[in-house]
């Protein structure tokens, strides 16, 4: 067979184990029996390399698998080409060709997707770029009312309210000034029309005038000293309440205001990448029903045999012990009896083979050849042999020595010219050996029967 084939020569098959031991000669004892000259096995321990023996049929070890995987498109799908299984085909060759109304549908409708999802997100964007705008206008106009109210409790504080109370202080004192002032020209003025001959009514006159001017600054000074009373007792402590309320209120407008301006952007932001995803994600779509559209045609990755994936061997349960993966496995095609090849497990399923029998379950087993070789024909027989390591001291029975009856194991005892059934209780075993576990001691005699076709 040709080495660039689609699936090379490999082993699978149905298994079928070939442990269970020779049912030939009596299973109970029915008295004593004397055959003529019966051959003996006295019982020894030694080395016993278990095995399994199995049967199959060669498949693939060289596999180029062919998949059909949609990536987007979930069908229906018409074939309309089909290359039979065993048909020799080239590199590039059409194996299978498939119809589907359904995908230009499918197209179509991904396009319209992709369109909406991209105009989508163009608007998100430019609503973006919009609230960015409004957000700085906005912060603008804050920060400068948070400055003006800075500045004004600023100018108060550090100059207005002390020059308020100075001011009110320096009113009272003038009008204090101002009435002692009157008071002591009322004074010189009646001292001095006490000593001068004036006419009385002039005197009166200018008398009156300066008494009217001390009443008058009395009166003044009452009013500067309720003055400085309301200006430090209402005015400048409201007005420093007012200015320092109306700077908290602006220092917690722009503080807020930024929160709300981070978490509208935020906002914003996610919308802008779940819209940039949904683009992505309907883009991603396309390309994928574009691909899926090339995959409607299969062609072969190189030329060979088109066969099908996953021939099989099945394992019993006596035989799957030695069937583990990488394990070492020898095959001998039952048209050459005289060859043999080498091989190794690569798969052995973890459940039986569904539908078959729960009393007898088989169990899938691959097995790959080491090498290729030319004379094996995919679908022919062959006989496969697993050995498992090596048990050292066992002891052991020729194969044909033990019977079996209602699922228990016997072997005749020669002893003393007569010969008794036993029960004993059996091992690990390959073609021609197996090892008794319980039910003998080394140095008996068991009788080995001439069975016909025994192996």
């Amino acid at each position: 067979m040709n080495r660039s084939t689609l699936w090379g020569l490999g082993i699978v098959g149905l298994l079928s184990l070939t442990w269970s031991f020779a049912s030939g000669g009596p299973t109970a004892p029915a008295g004593e029996e004397k055959p003529p000259a019966p051959a003996v096995h006295k019982v020894e321990r030694g080395t016993l390399t278990p095995c399994g023996a199995l049967e199959g049929v060669l498949g693939a070890p060289e596999r180029v698998g062919v998949y059909l995987r949609f990536e987007q498109f979930g069908g229906p799908l018409i074939v309309v080409e089909a290359v039979p299984a065993g048909r020799a085909v080239r590199k590039g060759d059409v194996l299978i060709r498939f119809e589907s109304r359904d995908h230009a549908e499918a197209m179509r409708g991904a396009t319209e997707a992709l369109d909406h999802a991209e105009a989508g997100l163009a608007a998100t964007k430019a609503e973006r770029e919009l609230l960015d705008r409004q957000q700085k206008e906005q912060r603008k106009a804050t920060d400068l009312a948070l400055w003006q109210a800075e500045r004004e409790y600023d100018a108060w504080m550090k100059h207005e309210c002390a020059s308020n109370l100075k001011s009110a202080e320096l009113g009272v004192k003038s009008s204090e000034h101002s009435l002692a002032d009157q008071k002591e020209e009322l004074a010189q003025l009646e001292s001095m029309y006490r000593k001068s001959e004036l006419a009385g009514e002039t005197k009166e006159i200018v008398l009156d005038r300066a008494r009217r001017s001390v009443m008058m600054a009395e009166e003044y000074l009452k009013l500067a000293r309720t003055s400085e009373t309301v200006t430090k007792t209402y005015e400048n402590p409201d007005k420093t309440k007012s200015l320092t309320e109306t700077l908290d209120q602006r220092r917690q407008a722009s503080a807020l205001e930024a929160t709300e301006a981070a978490l509208a952007r935020d906002r914003k932001d996610r919308e802008l990448l779940k819209a940039d995803q949904e683009a992505r994600d309907a883009r991603e779509a396309v390309q994928k029903l574009k691909r899926d559209q090339e995959r409607l045609v299969v062609t072969a990755p190189c030329a060979g045999i088109l066969v099908h994936d996953g021939v099989l061997a099945h394992a019993g349960p006596e035989a799957i012990r030695w069937c583990a993966d990488g394990a070492t496995v020898r095959v001998t095609p039952a048209a050459w009896p005289e060859k043999d090849f080498g091989g190794k497990i690569r798969w052995v399923s973890a459940a039986p083979s569904a539908g078959g029998d729960p009393a007898s379950p088989k169990y899938e087993v691959r097995v790959t050849l080491e090498a290729e070789k030319e004379m094996l024909r995919l679908g022919m027989p062959c006989r496969l042999r697993v050995e498992g390591a090596a048990i050292r001291e066992a002891l052991w029975v020729p194969k044909t020595a033990v019977a079996s009856k209602d699922g228990k194991s016997y072997v005749k005892v020669s002893a003393a010219g007569k010969t008794t059934s036993r029960e004993v209780t059996c091992g690990p075993s390959n073609e021609t050996q197996v090892q008794i576990v319980k039910g003998l001691q080394g140095g008996e005699e068991v009788v080995v029967p001439e069975v016909d076709g025994a192996e």
